[in-house]
């Protein structure tokens, strides 16, 4: 607010540093400066900014969970009066689900090689992270025939296997 010049330009800088600010509707005489960016730039009157401040959207990071903090600062432009910067935290939660999926049992012959093929896994929303899982048996070895889009297969045909690649 500006009162009592509700007819003078403000100018407000919304900042955070894990994320993006986007303003939906900017609304009649309002303008915004670097739409979609760590910091955005509202200029027009008290009454147009918060109009525009009613669409506007924080988005963290790709994969960012933890906090940040949303800076904002509002000056007249008119008299160079500016408000003291306010911060508000924001808290942005971990949501990536990581599922093993295996079979309730395997079973197969001595001497004879059992397929592992019932054992998936999936890392939600975060289909493109690198995931890292290591097979172990006891009494045996493991072996992978065809890794695929693995990016690394660990001591193949041994106890203890690590492959590492996305879920996808």
């Amino acid at each position: 607010s500006d009162a009592p010049n509700t007819a003078d330009t403000l100018t407000t800088t919304l900042t955070v540093s894990h994320g993006t600010i986007t303003v939906g509707t900017p609304g009649d005489g309002t303008s915004v400066g670097t739409n979609g960016s760590a910091s955005v730039t509202l200029t027009g009157t008290a009454a147009q900014i918060d109009a525009a401040l009613a669409t506007t959207t924080y988005l963290g990071g790709p994969n960012y969970h933890g906090t940040d903090s949303l800076v904002v600062t509002t000056t007249d432009t008119t008299t160079s009066t500016s408000s003291a910067p306010s911060t508000v935290p924001i808290t942005i939660a971990e949501t990536t689900t990581v599922v093993e999926t295996v079979p309730t049992a395997l079973r197969g012959n001595e001497n004879t090689a059992i397929s592992l093929s019932g054992i998936s896994v999936s890392d939600v929303p975060n289909t493109a992270d690198a995931l890292t899982m290591t097979l172990a048996v006891s009494h045996g070895t493991i072996t992978v025939g065809t890794p695929g889009d693995v990016t690394s297969v660990g001591t193949n045909g041994s106890a203890s296997v690590t492959l590492t690649g996305t879920a996808a």
